[in-house]
């Protein structure tokens, strides 16, 4: 008996609480669970036109595949060198590493990104928590028996955000 009425009060006070937020646009987070990265061949600085290693003409002609994969959809992701690639962060790690090799398996590079997550109150009207992801950096590392492709990187935009859509997080220079 005691537990029929506080069911209903239950029931009661969930529903006074949703709709006691009027405004349902402020429970969705602001940040985004993925990285855009960029891969771009690394220019002179003197000579902006001009690309400052020969051997990235060369990189930028092959194919390549991403793993381990990241997303269950994906099997064995084939890009291009001119691609970006969206690595989704994972909200109970503070690092996501992917693997990038090329077709004939002479050049590899392992990327392990680093972040940190702060968890935060998404409004205080109506609740809900929300993960800000923050880039800290980079590591690349390869294998002693294939080449590396990557020379370095660039942290664009550390905190990734739904509004900036289209925005590169990580730069990698071949």
């Amino acid at each position: 008996m005691l537990l029929k009425y506080f069911r209903k009060s239950f029931v009661f006070l969930w529903l006074f609480g949703v709709c006691s937020c009027k405004d349902f646009k402020s429970w969705e987070s602001s940040y985004t669970p993925n990285v855009q990265i960029a891969l771009v061949q690394e220019k002179d600085g003197d000579a902006p036109a001009v690309v400052k290693d020969l051997h990235s003409i060369v990189l930028e002609k092959f194919s390549w595949t991403k793993r381990p994969v990241v997303t269950r959809n994906d099997s064995c992701f084939l890009f291009s060198s001119t691609s970006e690639l969206t690595i989704p962060l994972n909200p109970n790690a503070d690092t996501v590493s992917f693997e990038v090799e090329n077709i004939g398996g002479i050049y590899y590079h392992k990327i392990t990104i680093y972040y940190d997550r702060i968890v935060s109150l998404i409004s205080p009207e109506a609740g809900g928590l929300q993960i800000q992801y923050v880039i800290k950096r980079i590591q690349l590392s390869t294998k002693n028996t294939k080449r590396p492709i990557f020379k370095k990187y660039t942290i664009d935009n550390p905190v990734p955000l739904k509004a900036e859509k289209n925005q590169t997080h990580v730069t990698l220079y071949y």
